[in-house]
């Protein structure tokens, strides 16, 4: 009797593999990487508390901050972030940050860890994880069957931020995301493409010396956001 062919995709192995010896002995690869935060997410909905908040982490996300991965990991924090905006922006994770803590989504975990071995058609998030995503001017959800690579991410203020530091420009990374996050990201009514592009334009417009030849180019103090942004 022959195998289902769709079986020959998989393999097993228990997550005490993570915490072992072998396995946290050197400095990780990339490869070794994705794995872990893989591993380590959450097979089902839990929680934790965080100065006594609940923090809900559900199936397919991980709780891992920056810290925890670069002790995990060794590496520094500043490769952990490069890593996480890596996979990111090739639609591996969404990552949701806030003043309590970081959690990380793993896109397509039930393809992946579902308990059939049959492949999955289905192409989304995790459970509970929607994409903040812009496409033929309206917001697709993981419930639509989409090809991932086509649409456009809506980038957070921090990945802005690392973004204009490692250009070494003065773009305003909190002006920028408002600016666009009123407009629904689009340019002259066409959904945006690349944000990061978007970013090189503003540079430009930095680099005029008078901001009254680029009219249409927001400042800190213009009044669209109130007095409350600082530049640079």
């Amino acid at each position: 009797m022959s195998k289902d062919p769709s079986s020959i995709n998989w393999f097993k192995g228990h997550r005490s593999l993570l915490s072992s010896q072998l396995w946290l002995s050197e400095p990780f690869t990339k490869g070794q990487a994705w794995v872990d935060l893989f591993g380590n997410a959450n097979w089902e909905d839990k929680y934790f508390i965080v100065r006594g908040v609940k923090v809900v982490v559900k199936r397919g996300q991980c709780g891992f901050s920056e810290i925890t991965m670069a002790k995990r990991w060794k590496w520094s924090r500043g490769k952990v972030r490069r890593f996480l905006n890596e996979l990111e922006h090739d639609f591996k994770i969404v990552q949701h940050k806030n003043n309590l803590t970081s959690l990380t989504a793993i896109c397509n975990y039930e393809k992946y860890q579902s308990d059939s071995t049959t492949d999955s058609t289905a192409d989304g998030t995790t459970d509970g994880t929607q994409l903040r995503i812009y496409k033929k001017e309206r917001i697709i959800r993981k419930e639509d069957n989409i090809q991932i690579s086509t649409v456009f991410v809506v980038p957070t203020i921090e990945q802005i931020r690392e973004y204009c530091k490692e250009r070494k420009n003065s773009v305003d990374p909190e002006l920028f995301f408002n600016y666009y996050e009123t407009r629904g990201w689009k340019l002259k009514g066409v959904p945006m493409k690349s944000w990061k592009a978007a970013v090189g334009t503003w540079e430009r417009y930095d680099k005029e010396k008078d901001n009254a030849k680029n009219p249409n180019r927001p400042t800190w103090n213009s009044g669209i956001y109130g007095n409350n942004f600082k530049r640079g």
